[in-house]
């Protein structure tokens, strides 16, 4: 699952402080919620209700987004509640476009920045770079949008089981 590879990639590649990881594995625990089984450019080219509230912008991970944090809204569902003020702000935010960063319009984007992230790190020396804000955003969408893709990198069977999943969902 994208969960699980998100996790698998957190514990091997960061130290991110908790809320960081949690925001994460939060983001890849919802990044499909409420999945329509068709595609942005489906949405778009048919002008449906999800791309004209979104200006045709990512209106499947907006839609995600919106959906996921609408229930996490619900008092029983809510798994932010613990979170308070500029945290959650923060939160709420990385949670947001982390989902946004599986769009795949997004991934040349998102591969440069990447690129020039860790330029910068191999430049600095890894021991004295210092993360900021967009630093971790640009990693943070990196992970997620690199277990999104990670269903064939699986052992065979469960590779080609979800492949089977994936096309039948598209072509329904």
């Amino acid at each position: 699952s994208v969960m699980h590879a998100t996790h698998y990639l957190i514990r091997q590649t960061t130290n991110f402080d908790d809320l960081v990881q949690f925001g994460l594995v939060t983001s890849a625990l919802c990044h499909d919620t409420d999945h329509t089984g068709r595609t942005n450019a489906f949405e778009i080219a048919k002008s449906t209700k999800l791309a004209l509230r979104y200006h045709d912008r990512s209106p499947l991970e907006q839609h995600h987004a919106a959906v996921s944090l609408k229930i996490m809204n619900l008092k029983k569902q809510n798994i932010f509640q613990n979170v308070e003020g500029e945290d959650y702000k923060k939160l709420k935010k990385d949670f947001i476009s982390n989902i946004l960063f599986t769009d795949m319009k997004e991934h040349m984007e998102l591969v440069k920045n990447f690129k020039d992230l860790t330029k910068r790190i191999e430049e600095e020396g890894e021991e004295n770079f210092g993360w900021n804000q967009e630093d971790i955003r640009i990693y943070s969408g990196m992970l997620l949008h690199c277990a999104d893709l990670s269903g064939p990198s699986k052992v065979f069977p469960v590779a080609h089981k979800w492949s089977i999943k994936i096309n039948q969902e598209f072509t329904n």
